[in-house]
């Protein structure tokens, strides 16, 4: 780990760099972008500086509206100095019940009974799919039991 973040800064012409360097200036260009104080720290999942304890305590509101405002002009201003979207570079891929490939669109559902329709119509069949996945688990939990 230590050897791969070494060439990371020699690529990047950094001599001495912490993960700590990258929370500031995430910290600092939120500020310069007018994120309040307090979505800032908790976007970094800081302590809340200074409130009173019945604000620790009984303020249990996640502010996510307002985080996400946050990140999205946080993600503006990477793509004004990297020249591109980050978002583009970073594509997430799903497993699992919501399939393989590119995740989903924020907003944007498809229900249980309209996958397996969806699915269908492609000439698979969703059921089948599940019992052969389990299948190959218990067989292999089987193969490590009797080793």
């Amino acid at each position: 780990m230590k050897a791969e973040r070494r060439g990371y800064q020699t690529s990047a012409k950094i001599e001495d760099g912490r993960h700590h360097d990258t929370r500031r200036v995430i910290q600092t260009t939120l500020a310069e972008l007018g994120v309040l104080p307090h979505i800032a720290d908790m976007i970094l999942n800081h302590a809340i500086k200074d409130a009173p304890k019945s604000r620790q305590h009984y303020d249990t509101h996640h502010y996510i509206p307002e985080k996400r405002k946050a990140l999205a002009r946080w993600v503006g201003h990477l793509t004004r100095v990297l020249g591109y979207d980050p978002n583009d570079v970073m594509k997430a891929e799903r497993r699992g019940y919501q399939g393989k490939g590119p995740a989903r669109r924020l907003g944007t559902t498809e229900t249980y009974s309209q996958r397996k329709t969806r699915l269908a119509a492609q000439g698979r069949d969703l059921n089948a799919e599940r019992r052969a996945r389990r299948r190959v688990k218990l067989e292999a939990k089987r193969r490590l039991r009797a080793a």
